[in-house]
């Protein structure tokens, strides 16, 4: 999708860590002399390609139905990929994005993502597929599950996170949902980061994502661009999703610059709280065309008469 900026070259991604001053810094140092924005005008791309990406995410405990109607209207105006939101949110997030699309006579593009066993991981594997069930009744069509972090390192207990990744996915594969796992990737070495992507795609999950965004270091250029090799060489074997399973980079995504570091180092998802900030940075820098004709007008105030309602009769 990036790959007009070239941004996914191995030279790009060994910068792991390393962020220059600016968004344009970072294109022109990973794309070469010929995308330097200075003289000429720099590479664009489309604002529904750009929008896709996004799993615009409020996961903080604090979060109230407000918020999370606010995040909804957010990622309907954008045409994100996805809300992220906490199990106890996501039939009422289902609701108004079915609201806010009905009332525009469209079908609802933006799709609800929640998470499991998150932010530990360290629930059983029967609880795990049990959330897992009860957020597809709930609405949910994608699913981000934290694998057992302690049993991984040191491969403690390999057989353990396989029964883990196991037990999700079979609910996900029944129920026709997407499902990521969340690696936590600054809690693993290079080998343990490495043998769970192998894992999951032995068990055939649908992505691989870096972090929670809630312990000590989130996503990295190098733990990206070495996730999505790993993906690719396991897919190469035959083993896994049609297609190979995909990257998604999360914790401490907040500028335009990092995320497409991220998107050039092998990502198809991020994670951010950050999404429409992100979004219009680029736009503002120039890498965007065709923002104003994708971006819709505000809706109204919730709770104004012209807003429409979300039925939470069975959120919780």
């Amino acid at each position: 999708m990036f790959r007009s900026w070239s941004l996914a070259s191995r030279a790009c991604r060994a910068g792991a860590g390393v962020l220059a001053v600016s968004a344009a810094a970072a294109v022109a140092e990973c794309a070469g002399a010929d995308a330097k924005p200075t003289g000429s005008a720099p590479a664009q791309v489309s604002a529904a390609k750009l929008a896709s990406v996004f799993d615009h995410t409020l996961l903080k405990p604090e979060a109230s139905p407000a918020d999370v109607r606010a995040l909804c209207e957010e990622a309907h105006r954008y045409s994100f990929a996805s809300v992220c939101v906490n199990p106890s949110f996501v039939a009422e997030a289902r609701a108004y994005l079915d609201a806010l699309a009905a009332r525009e006579g469209t079908e609802r593009v933006v799709r609800v993502c929640t998470v499991i066993g998150f932010p530990l991981g360290a629930t059983t594997s029967r609880v795990k597929a049990f959330e897992a069930e009860e957020a597809v009744n709930a609405g949910a069509d994608e699913i981000d599950m934290v694998l057992p972090v302690g049993r991984l390192r040191g491969r403690a207990d390999v057989a353990a996170v396989t029964r883990d990744l196991a037990a999700v996915a079979e609910v996900s594969q029944r129920r026709g949902v997407v499902l990521k796992v969340i690696l936590e990737t600054a809690l693993l070495n290079d080998d343990e980061r490495d043998l769970a992507v192998m894992l999951a795609a032995q068990t055939g999950c649908d992505f691989v994502k870096t972090s929670t965004g809630f312990a000590k270091g989130g996503a990295t250029v190098k733990d990206v661009g070495a996730m999505h090799e790993q993906a690719a060489a396991v897919a190469g074997t035959g083993v896994g999703v049609a297609g190979g399973m995909r990257v998604k980079a999360s914790g401490g995504v907040r500028t335009c610059e990092q995320a497409m570091r991220m998107l050039g180092a092998g990502a198809s998802r991020l994670g951010a709280s950050a999404s429409v900030a992100i979004f219009e940075e680029c736009v503002a820098l120039g890498y965007v065309s065709g923002a104003d004709e994708h971006v819709k007008a505000a809706a109204p105030a919730a709770g104004s008469a012209s807003a429409p309602a979300a039925n939470s009769d069975d959120a919780y």
